[in-house]
């Protein structure tokens, strides 16, 4: 574990990267200092030995001798715990995800008995549902304000792992079903193979949902061409983000009818008698719409299926298009930071091959399950329900590295927003903790984007994109 020195209980927790260790920045900088004091007690060492011409220089040179050994022991120790934490992290999730498939599949196979007793008092409650907001328009709004006033209901980390649990046993629940075996439900589910997981949950999920809104004759979840525009100054000035919490203090915000992407152009340094080439930095913003009817804002609950899934999503088109229209090429190198839904289409257009992505960095996002092949940072609130929705980190990705914090140790949770945790503004402030972090994972990652930060490219441009859905379904 890692945190971050001053920031009490709400420090960075760091994991992954290829290591089992789950690492704090309080651990991280005690073992520099130690480090710090076995090599000035080397050093100090040796010059005593060389001004002395002995090999043993009595009391001095024994006490420095075990100022070394000492630090260095410290240092192992803390490694072991390290170490030890992290496979007692790892175990406890291998339980709970044990735990969590056996009760999905036994919902799946009492599914149909629970269906068949329950349907009569689901058909009531859907019928007193719809009529209730009839009568009642501003009963959903009153509902939407009383979250928002009362966070801590869905804000607490038990939770918040919880539907995590819940989400990555989706499968096993299918499984039991369809009566497919226990054994061969876990070999080919995301412990096993990977055959079968999240995105194939969520894409059969999707077909049903999209099923029964075909058959009503309704528009629900049902994807739509996107059409795509630059906003603002065509050629606005930029200087090169000096970190990663610049990089998040620049992805765009989710308000209604705002631009959601970010594109910003740095020239390369030509090295030979070649033209020098473009790096690029492509910032997307979260979900705007909450609805399962698709209107004119792509970036809605259907782009958010549908990117699950690893279908055509509306949004992802709009960010490939945003790219093209840019005129990022092929081979040119890109930087993928992307908040909530934005983090999603980061990972997926990293995975889809399209472009040239080197790096990608997400807060708030659902990509538990979705293996990386490049340096990837994920950031995520403990109090955060958004990227519990990704189910457990089960993507095997060595170059992934997992930031955690809890946003609101020590302070009270503000009452205005129904997912406080997972406010920009909080993840924009967790992001620039890690500018600051020596954690050795963290600064491997921050080595692994240097390309695209400052002081490589000192100026650029940027351009911001606003994308619409063209066709808006009737009500």
């Amino acid at each position: 574990m890692s945190r971050d020195p001053g920031a009490g209980d709400g420090g960075l927790i760091v994991s992954g990267g290829g290591h089992v260790a789950v690492s704090t920045e309080e651990m991280a900088a005690l073992a520099e200092r130690l480090r710090s004091i076995q090599f000035t007690s080397e050093d100090a060492l040796r010059t005593l030995l060389t001004l002395s011409g002995r090999a043993d220089s009595g009391p001095a040179s024994a006490a420095l001798t075990r100022a070394v050994e000492t630090a260095a022991l410290l240092e192992l120790a803390l490694k072991i715990a390290a170490d030890a934490y992290g496979h007692t992290e790892r175990i406890l999730q291998l339980v709970g995800g044990e735990a969590a498939a056996g009760l999905g599949f036994t919902l799946g196979r009492l599914a149909p008995l629970i269906g068949l007793v329950a349907f009569p008092r689901l058909l009531g409650l859907a019928v007193g549902v719809a009529v209730g907001t009839r009568l009642f328009p501003g009963a959903l709004g009153d509902l939407s304000a009383w979250l928002a006033g009362n966070p801590r209901l869905v804000s607490n980390p038990v939770i918040v792992g919880a539907v995590r649990l819940m989400v990555s046993a989706g499968d096993d629940t299918l499984a039991g079903l369809f009566g497919i075996p226990p054994v061969v439900a876990r070999a080919i589910g995301d412990s096993g193979l990977g055959v079968w997981g999240l995105p194939q949950t969520a894409a059969l999920a999707l077909a049903g949902l999209g099923g029964l809104a075909g058959v009503a004759g309704t528009g629900h979840l049902r994807e739509t061409a996107v059409s795509v525009r630059p906003t603002g100054v065509r050629s606005a000035r930029v200087a090169t983000p000096s970190g990663v919490g610049a990089l998040i203090d620049r992805v765009p915000g989710s308000a209604e009818g705002d631009p959601q992407i970010r594109l910003e152009r740095y020239s390369e340094t030509a090295t030979t008698g070649s033209a020098a080439g473009s790096r690029w930095i492509l910032y997307v913003g979260g979900t705007i719409d909450l609805g399962v009817l698709p209107g004119t804002e792509p970036f809605d609950m259907t782009s958010n299926l549908h990117a699950t899934a690893g279908a055509d999503a509306g949004s992802l088109r709009a960010t490939a298009e945003a790219l093209e229209q840019a005129g990022v090429l092929p081979g040119d190198p890109v930087l993928a930071v992307g908040y909530s839904q934005g983090g999603l289409l980061a990972a997926q257009l990293e995975r889809s091959g399209d472009f040239n992505v080197q790096g990608v960095l997400t807060v708030g996002a659902p990509i538990g399950q979705l293996a990386l092949n490049v340096p990837t940072a994920a950031i995520a609130h403990t109090e955060d329900l958004v990227p519990a929705l990704g189910g457990l980190e089960s993507a095997t990705a060595d170059q992934r590295i997992l930031v955690r914090r809890s946003a609101f140790s020590g302070r009270e949770m503000p009452g205005d927003h129904a997912l406080p945790a997972h406010a920009l503004t909080e993840y924009r402030a967790t992001a620039a903790m890690m500018d600051t972090s020596i954690e050795p994972r963290i600064l491997r990652f921050r080595e692994s984007i240097a390309g695209f930060l400052s002081p490589r490219s000192a100026v650029g441009t940027a351009r911001l994109y606003r994308a619409d859905r063209v066709y808006q379904w009737p009500d």
